[in-house]
């Protein structure tokens, strides 16, 4: 079959690799008929996720037609329509049963998180749905069947967009009548900004540098855009910007320095707030909430208290 491999450090190619083959009775083979590129995997392609072998077949957005099923397997059949959940995860250890299948003790013998397809042998060494084919063990927990009437478009980011921001910005505690500001208006920032919407946050404002994503966010009805290299917005009023929510969400997907890029926007935000120092600030009154989304490593949601203005830095440097 044909798939897309990992041949060195920005080094992508379409390559002839062995199909898959069931190898546990838990296993099924799905058929792709749509798959995604997400921006954590540009952290492969440059390099900055270690034990990422050569010919490594990359994806973790996946979903198709059950080719093949394990005799063990009774939650699908062949020929169901399936999306296939970006974590690798048994069901069964006290993570899994407790639903936080990204962490699940035994999908991954190589490290602490649990396995994520197409994500270097750090997470697993599970080969990724960017294929004609895709291997999905423990199928007796994350295959989904798709309603007939809906098309691959519509379900595709069940598999790692949509539940990736609807998370941040549910753990976040975002309610109605909320502020909200969303630091990086790539996929997962825009679509936070709708979860935003559908909770009834009162006013929204959207951050970035790209102007095509404050255009595609602005179209939003209400939400407010800031450009962060615009000078004028560093006399933005900080006190009347932010006084609920902050969500942080660096999308380092252009080119050029994309660490550089994330702690400019950090930065921004951390101008945002008045430079008091940490002496004297009351933390128990502050819920910092660290947020490590396995798909999407640069994700970060802080709560901040509305009664007090420091730097953001300060808030963030102390685990809760």
């Amino acid at each position: 079959m044909k798939a897309i491999v990992y041949n060195g450090k920005k080094n992508v190619d379409v390559e002839n690799v062995e199909d898959p083959k069931i190898e546990k009775s838990d296993d099924i083979i799905i058929k792709v008929t749509s798959t995604a590129i997400c921006g954590s995997d540009l952290h492969l392609i440059h390099g900055m996720i270690p034990n990422m072998p050569k010919g490594f077949r990359l994806g973790h957005e996946t979903m198709g037609i059950v080719e093949e099923v394990g005799k063990d397997v009774v939650k699908v059949k062949k020929n169901d329509r399936v999306i296939i959940p970006f974590p690798v995860a048994c069901g069964h250890c006290c993570y899994c049963e407790h639903g936080q299948f990204s962490q699940c003790d035994n999908s991954n013998p190589n490290g602490e998180a649990g396995g994520i397809f197409g994500y270097s042998n750090t997470f697993g060494g599970y080969a990724g749905g960017q294929a004609e084919y895709l291997r999905v063990p423990y199928a007796n927990v994350g295959p989904t069947i798709v309603p007939e009437e809906l098309q691959d478009e519509q379900v595709l980011f069940l598999t790692d967009v949509l539940p990736t921001s609807y998370w941040g910005v549910d753990i976040g505690g975002v309610k109605r009548g909320d502020t909200v500001v969303v630091l990086g208006c790539g996929p997962i920032g825009l679509t936070a900004i709708k979860w935003c919407i559908l909770r009834g946050a009162n006013r929204i404002i959207a951050v970035d540098n790209v102007g095509y994503r404050l255009k595609h966010a602005a179209s939003y009805k209400g939400v407010e855009t800031v450009n962060f290299e615009d000078q004028k917005a560093n006399r933005y009023d900080a006190c009347g910007l932010i006084n609920d929510h902050l969500m942080f969400n660096v999308e380092m997907q252009r080119s050029g320095n994309r660490t550089l890029q994330g702690i400019r926007i950090a930065f921004y935000a951390s101008s945002l707030f008045n430079s008091q120092p940490m002496r004297g600030v009351d933390f128990s009154k502050l819920k910092p909430i660290w947020v490590l989304m396995i798909a999407d490593f640069p994700f970060l949601m802080i709560r901040i208290n509305i009664l007090k203005t420091i730097p953001l830095s300060a808030a963030a440097m102390r685990n809760p």
